[in-house]
């Protein structure tokens, strides 16, 4: 589980790095990670974390599409950013079923 993690994350930080702009929803994702940090531990079954990740994809899908390519394609790298913190907060998840008792 830990090895998983740890690719996801170190692939997550290239992506973030990779953004050459920042589009407004940019903020969104940052407050996401800000949620993750702080719920992220050890017993956290991550539920409702994996709930406000699910929640922001939603709201995501109202926004207005971006207008110029470089926004395009820094939206497309925080979308996906968001599909691996999913694969992150379900591989915790995981974990914490397959070991709850």
């Amino acid at each position: 589980m830990r090895r998983q993690q740890s690719l996801l994350l170190y692939e997550i930080y290239e992506n973030i790095r990779s953004i050459s702009c920042l589009p407004k929803e940019a903020m969104e994702v940052s407050e996401l990670l800000a949620r993750i940090e702080q719920g992220y531990h050890r017993d956290n079954s991550v539920e409702g974390l994996l709930k406000d990740l699910n929640l922001l994809l939603l709201d995501l899908k109202d926004h207005e599409l971006p207008i110029s390519r470089e926004e395009f394609e820094a939206r497309a790298i925080l979308f996906y950013i968001l599909k691996q913190l999913h694969r992150l907060l379900l591989i915790k998840r995981e974990f914490i079923l397959n070991h709850s008792s």
